[in-house]
Parts: C-alpha cells; structure tokens; sequence
C-alpha cells in the first residue's frame, strides 16, 4: 500500500536498539538482540549543548494516536512532527531466541524525550500493541495525514532479522509482537513475508512518498551525501531544513547483534542516543551520528558499529531543534543572507549548516585514496611517529566517511587495513570495505577492482588457488574499462605477463593501459613503465627510451614513493631489476641517495639491502663493513615481513656476529621466515637439522625442510634433499641386496634432476660429485648445461664419492654404459610427466639395453617391478605415473 502523495516531511529514523545496520543494499537489516554488556557513561565533544536527564514516562496511550501535547508546540520552522516509538520486549510466538529486557524501556524514553524537549507528538506501540498490523497502519495512517512541513520520526526497538533468499540474494525483516517465527529457521521466506515487516517494500513505499526527508539502508545510495550534496557548501541554510532527504541511523551493521548493558535499563545504542537527543543545541541527524559511531563501538570492544545512510535524489537533512531555541533566532538564521554571519556561530541552526559544511569539505578524495594506496608501512621510517599520528587522524576520518557510504574512504580503508596505516593489520577488514565498496553502484569501478585484489592476493578465497586468479583477472579487466587507474595498472601487468610472447600491437596496448594508469596519477604506474621501457631499451638502444624511463621513476620518486627509490638505486648501481631492466650507467652517488630514502620510508626491500652492503661492506656505495649495523636493518626489515632478512637475522643471532648471541630468537627469526614461505628459510633449517647447528640433530626434521624447499624450486633444498634420499637419510630406508640400491632411489634422483634444471651454477658443481651424476645431467640437459658441469669439473677435477659405503650404481658389474642406461629407463618411467622427450629416449635405450645384455635389463625390470613391453614401442605413450 503506497503512501499519500501529499507533501510530507517524512523522515523515518529506525534508532532501535537491535542489530540492524547499514551493511546490505536495500534494506533496514536486523539481528537478534541479547547479549548482556556492562557500563554505561558517554562522552559529549561532537557539539555544544549540555544533556539533560531522561525520565522514562509510564504511560501508554492507545496505539496509532498521538498523545496529546502537555505543552505549546514550539516547532518552527516545522509545523507538525510525529515520532512513532516501538519497543518490543516479549514475543510469545518467537523462537530460537530470548526475549529482549530494555527494548520497551527505550522506546519509552525516546518518545519521552522527544515530547517533552522537543515538542513531537508521541504515537507508542509498546509491547503486544506492537503488532504487524499496528505499526503498519501507524506509519501509513500518519503518512497520510501529515503535509507539507511535517516529519514524521519512527523509532523500532525490538528483534529483527536477515535470511538467505534461494538463489537471489537477502531479505531484511523487523518483528513485530505478534509475530510466529523460528528465528533460526529462515527456510520459509514466504512466511517470513506474511509474519515480518519487509523493509525493503517499506523503504520503497516512503521512496515513493513526496516527502521531504526518509531513511534508508542503501550502500549502492550513501555516497549522495558526500559527493554530491551541493548544499552543503553553497550555504543554502532553507534548502538544508526544508529539502527532501531520506536518512537511517542503526544501531549496528548487518551481522552484528546489539547489547543491552546489565543493569537492563537501555541498550548501548539507545543511551547514547538519548544523550545526543538530550542536549540543548539543534542537531542534524548527522550530527546525532557522529557521537554514536565513535562512543558505541568503544563501550562494546568494537561489536556494534552504528551507521548512516541517505537515500534517494534529495538535498536538505532532517534537524531536531529544542524547544529552548527562539523562534527569532531561527528566523533570523533562515533569512541570512551573508554566509560570514553563519558562519561565525556554532550554536543554534546555523551552528547545524556549519557543521554540516565542514564535513562536507572532508570528504575522502580519490587523490587520498591513491596515496594510501602507494604508502609504505612506516613502522622503521625516520619519521615514524609523525606518520603514525598522521595516520590515525587520517582513518579516523576514512572510517566515519566510509560508514556514509563514502566510496573512496572505503577504498582508503582497505589499504589501511593491510598496510597497518593508522591501525592494526586486519585482512578480515580488507575484504569487508571491499565489498562494501562494491556495493555503492556510482563507483567508478573501485569496487570491482578492490574484490579482485583481494581474489589476487588470497584474501578472498574460491575453490581454488587459480580460481583466484582467474576471478581477479576478470574484475580487474572489468574495472579498467570503467577508466579505473589501478585496475588499468593491473589489468596491464596481466597482458604484459613475462613480455616474452607479446606482439607489436599487444605490447603497444600494455603501454597505452600504463600511461592510462601514469596519467591517473597510480605512481606505481611510473614504475611499471619505466620498467617495462628500459627492457625494451635492451633490444633497441634508445637512448629516448631509457629517458623517459628515468623521468618516470624520478617524478613517482619525488612524490615520495618508496619503491621508485629502491628500484632507481638498483638502476643506477648497474644491477638489473626483474632481470631485464638495466641501465647503460653507473652513478652509485645517485644510487647511494635513493637507497636510504627507500629506508627512511621504511621500505622492507631497501632495508634488507642496505643492511647487506653493511654486512659485506661496498667501497662503491661508500660503505664499509659494520655487522652490528647491519644486524639492525636485517631485524627492521625482518619485522616488516621480508624474509629474506629474518634468515639473515637468524644466522647472525645464532653465531653472535651482530653483536647479539641468542639462539632462541635466532630459531623464532627463522621459523618466521619459514611461515612467510621463503624457500631459502626451509634450506637453511633443514641444514641446522642436519648440522645439528640451533637445533638438536634431526635427519628426518632436515628432510622434511629440504622437500618443502624443493617443492619451492630452491636448487640447494633439491640437491641437499635428493643425496639424503641417496644416502639412506631421514627415512627407513629398505636397501636391496645387489647394486647398493634402496627403494626410494629414484626420489634421490627427481631431486638432483630437479637441482640440475634449476640452473644454478652451484646445484650444476654439486651434481659433479658422482660421475654417474654427472653423465646424466650430461645427457639430459644437452650442450649448454654439459658447458656448466664441464667447468665446474676443471675448477674440481677429483671426484669424491659422497655416499658412503651403499652408494648408488657407481660401481656395479654392469659398468658405466649400464649404469646410464639404467638412469634413463628408470627417470622416463619416474619422470615422464616431467620431461615428455625423455621416456622417447628411455624406451630406446631399453630396446638397446635389452639386445646387448638381456640379463642385466631382465634384472632391472624385475628389481623396480618394470614390465618390458610397456617400453617396446616408441609410439604408445608410457603409463604415467606420479611425480614423487
């Protein structure tokens, strides 16, 4: 049933003391209010006016009819103000929750006060009178009658509730008394409809209204107050009182429950509430919030957060101004026509417009939100504290705008909240103002690309690992056609991949995203470029393009970006960044420079290398060795996750170099690094394992850190893994009685086949240990790895035999052509997944093998369980089998 189209001043603030918030899109959203809280006092710093005491009144006149006025009305400039007041204690017919004990009480004290400070009519729906036909007839009898300059307040304290809608969403429900519901059983939505008071079609109905001021839950809406409330700052005094608004303010969000405190008499919300209420200044519905959103949360260690909205295309706020205001005094502020007058008061209406225009003037920017985006954790910077302290002021402002809805706020919470910037880490946070951000319908795809970076970064987690990424390609891609900067930026990074396969034109596309993104202002935007310029300066030698790749990261450093400082000094000290971007010149000077602004700023990375160049010392860099000093950097950048330098950290503190000998810290430093996932952290305890080094001497422990360091691709965990399993070690090993073989031979060989892939010059030397290692990689790698192996046999030509007395085929009477052989039939069975062109080659060493000498390949096939005829043709593609 609509309401009257009659010119209606309508502002539905639903204050309740239960748990419905702002959080979903459409609706009033509620939850079940009973958890029991203590202590109960407020403090009063938003606005001046000191609070008067509440007595509750007994009295309950009939439902639906105002109770008569004790008192002349002073309502100017309004002419008629009716505030419903709901409390619901018991509900005979509602299960699956207790009873509520302070819900009457509230709604008793509202209306109270409502009436005897400010002059409303009082239409009390308490207890079983709070029926769903009552309040329905109520809200829609008085949105009849009531014209233009009339309000209409409803305040509800009772239970409420959200269930699930099959296949389409949520559905937000207030109960009333009479109500016959299982609060945990949301199965019957359409009972739901028939029993509760649906707020979705409410707020459509008062939408529908011409009124000039209702509430609504809406974060798709919020954001209309400040981003578009034009008002505000033309100082349109008139238009502010009298225009059309639609407000709620709820005492929690969507998933939390509100408390009563233990004494029973209010609920956390509703005091506060009547402290706002009770103080003898005029008060926007804004200015009641502000107090509300700080003071609960405090007294509820953060379990309820008050929020506001505002819905629909209108431009005033509805303000609630005591009857102790003169009715001269409004005037004369409704007909100023020099803002500087109003301007110069905070008290009275015009202090109301003042407070309201400043707000207005603080709203989040997209400039702030790039800037949280780009800081650094600021922990180790040389002006900590001042960052800090900066900080806070700077979320406290992100949080109480995000709370209206302000989209960019909630974007600058999200960086706020993984960074540390101004609060505590909280990954949970990230992915709440995430979404809630990608509830507000006017973001510029800012909500779509904040859910893919937390899909991208595993905060937000499907199925599976490549779900997440293919979910954050999707959004980003999504957002950066929306013109978004840093899904530009994103959406960039992923067509660009290792810019090995790219096309003229697709790399040409990669750049226009990124000068896109530049011109945004994304300052990691700069970076990418520059980079992705110098790279292609390698092929052409341009001097144009190592120019402006210069300029790119020089301008995002001025501005303060730590990580244009630590890549411009890797630049300029002749290192590669990424292993392609590379400089024609050294300047270490310029190096020098960038390098500690990076650590002034506290960048992690900047950090660990510069306490490197301490622990080595660099006459280039103008520095000389200092351990203790660079122990310092290490455990700074440690702290900031990098754990590369919690290893070093460990290794300092487990030999004392850096001044400390602790080898309890030295294992919490490295088990650290180890929880980071750093494969170099897993090498060097499985080391400490088998050296016996920090901690007691454990193989099985020193194998089991090598395999997750292999798993990683880290070469020295590969090799040191595969000679274990050679050996016998860190496992129950069951040796064969001919050949010094065992059963799990072959995971010894995957390791050191992997080590041998992995390129690295040192895995190359140690597979050189064992000739029969060394004609393997020989012949699995070809010309360029053969070039590695043969080198590092010059610097080392003896070859020591590793393994012990039960050695692996070294020595057998099948000799070394054997021995090859039985290498190859063996790692094309193992590893055919692996190397496709292997098992090609096995299975026409077999034919060979089995022709030259049939009872050394009828010995094999027998001791590892091989059928030979699975190898006969080259063909039929071998039975795969898992890569151990």
């Amino acid at each position: 049933m609509k309401l009257s189209r009659s010119k209606v001043l309508l502002t539905l603030m639903v204050l309740g003391t239960t748990g419905f918030g702002v959080g979903g899109v459409y609706w009033l959203l509620a939850k079940p209010r009973h958890e029991k809280a203590t202590e109960q006092t407020f403090r009063d710093t938003e606005r001046d006016g000191s609070a008067t005491p509440v007595t509750p009144n007994s009295e309950s006149p009939s439902a639906g009819t105002p109770k008569a006025a004790s008192t002349e009305r002073r309502l100017f400039p309004f002419r008629r103000v009716v505030a419903i007041v709901i409390g619901i204690n018991n509900y005979p017919h509602l299960t699956g929750t207790a009873n509520l004990a302070c819900a009457e009480s509230d709604a008793r004290s509202v209306g109270d006060l409502l009436d005897r400070h400010y002059g409303y009519q009082i239409v009390p729906l308490l207890g079983a009178q709070a029926t769903k036909a009552a309040i329905e007839t109520a809200i829609q009898k008085n949105g009849r009658e009531l014209g233009e300059r009339d309000a209409l307040v409803v305040y509800f304290a009772g239970h409420g509730q959200v269930i699930e809608l099959a296949g389409h969403g949520e559905a937000g429900y207030l109960i009333p008394a009479d109500a016959r519901l299982d609060l945990k059983d949301a199965r019957d939505a359409s009972r739901w409809a028939e029993q509760a008071i649906d707020m979705q079609q409410l707020t459509a109905q008062m939408e529908e209204a011409t009124a000039q001021h209702t509430v609504f839950i809406a974060d798709a809406c919020c954001s209309g107050y400040m981003t578009a409330r034009g008002s505000l700052e033309r100082w349109d005094l008139k238009n502010f009182l009298t225009g059309k608004s639609r407000t709620v303010i709820t005492a929690t969000n969507r998933r939390q429950l509100a408390r009563e405190d233990a004494t029973g008499k209010h609920g956390y919300f509703t005091a506060a509430l009547l402290n706002e209420l009770s103080k003898t200044d005029a008060a926007s519905v804004l200015d009641i919030y502000y107090p509300l959103s700080r003071v609960v949360p405090e007294k509820v260690n953060g379990n309820m957060q008050p929020q506001f909205a505002q819905f629909g295309e209108g431009t005033g706020m509805f303000v609630f101004i005591p009857m102790s205001i003169p009715k001269e005094e409004i005037e004369s502020d409704l007909n100023a026509e020099n803002a500087t007058l109003l301007a110069n008061r905070n008290a009275g209406v015009a202090g109301v417009i003042n407070r309201a225009a400043n707000q207005a003037k603080q709203k989040t920017t997209y400039a702030e939100f790039l800037a949280a985006l780009a800081a650094t954790e600021y922990r180790f910077a040389v002006n900590a504290e001042e960052q800090r302290q900066g900080w806070e002021q700077k979320f406290a402002r992100y949080h109480r705008n995000a709370l209206m809805g302000d989209v960019w706020a909630m974007a600058a919470l999200c960086c706020c909240y993984e960074k540390g910037l101004g609060v505590e880490k909280d990954l949970a946070q990230v992915v709440y103002w995430a979404r809630q951000a990608n509830r507000v319908r006017q973001s510029p795809g800012v909500g779509s690309y904040l859910i893919g970076y937390c899909y991208n970064k595993g905060y937000i987690t499907p199925n599976s690992e490549a779900r997440s990424k293919e979910q954050a390609k999707r959004l980003f891609a999504e957002s950066a056609m929306k013109g978004f900067g840093p899904a530009q930026l994103a959406h960039a990074g992923n067509l660009y991949g290792d810019g090995t396969q790219l096309s003229r034109d697709q790399r040409q596309a990669v750049y226009d995203l990124l000068e896109k993104a530049v011109a945004e202002g994304v300052l990691l935007a700069n970076v990418e470029l520059g980079l992705c310029l110098l790279e292609d300066n390698l092929r052409s030698a341009d001097a144009k393009l190592e120019a402006r790749a210069i300029q790119l990261l020089e301008s995002a450093a001025s501005k303060g970006f730590s990580r244009a400082h630590f890549f411009l000094s890797q630049l300029y000290s002749g290192q590669s960044v990424r292993g392609k971007a590379l400089l024609t010149a050294r300047d270490f000077k310029k190096a020098r420079s960038h390098l500690l602004q990076a650590c002034e700023a506290g960048h992690a990375t900047a950090l660990l290398g510069l306490g490197t160049l301490y622990f080595t010392g660099d006459a280039n860099w103008g520095i000389a060795k200092d351990l203790p000093r660079a122990f310092e950097f290490f455990e700074q950048a440690g702290e900031l996750g990098e754990a590369t330098a919690l290893c070093l950290s460990a290794l300092m503190l487990a030999d004392g170099s850096g001044g400390i000998k602790d080898p309890e810290k030295a294992k919490a430093r490295l088990e650290q690094a180890v929880k980071y996932g750093a494969p170099e952290s897993d090498f060097m305890l499985g080391k400490w394992y088998q050296t016996g080094k920090v901690y007691q001497r454990s193989d099985e422990q020193a194998l089991a850190a090598f395999r997750r360091g292999a798993d990683k691709g880290h070469a020295g965990s590969c090799f040191h893994a595969g000679l274990m399993y050679l050996k016998g070690e860190g496992f129950k090993a069951k040796w064969q009685s001919e050949g010094g073989f065992h059963t799990e031979w072959h995971m010894g060989l995957h390791y050191f086949v992997e080590s041998s892939r992995s390129g690295q010059p040192d895995a190359a030397r140690q597979t050189t240990i064992n000739k029969w290692m060394l004609d393997f990689t020989r012949y699995l790698e070809g010309g360029a790895f053969s070039k590695e192996i043969d080198q590092a046999l010059n610097t080392n030509p003896s070859s020591v035999d590793a393994f012990g007395p039960k050695s692996p085929p070294g020595g057998n009477k099948q000799g070394s052509r054997g021995q090859r052989q039985e290498i190859v039939i063996h790692s094309g069975i193992s590893f055919s997944s692996l190397r496709g062109n292997l098992i090609v080659e096995a299975t026409q060493v077999a034919k060979q093998w089995r022709t030259e000498n049939p009872d050394s390949f009828k010995y094999f096939c027998s001791k590892w369980g091989v059928d030979p005829d699975s190898l006969e043709v080259k063909e039929k593609a071998a039975p795969k089998q898992k890569t151990p």
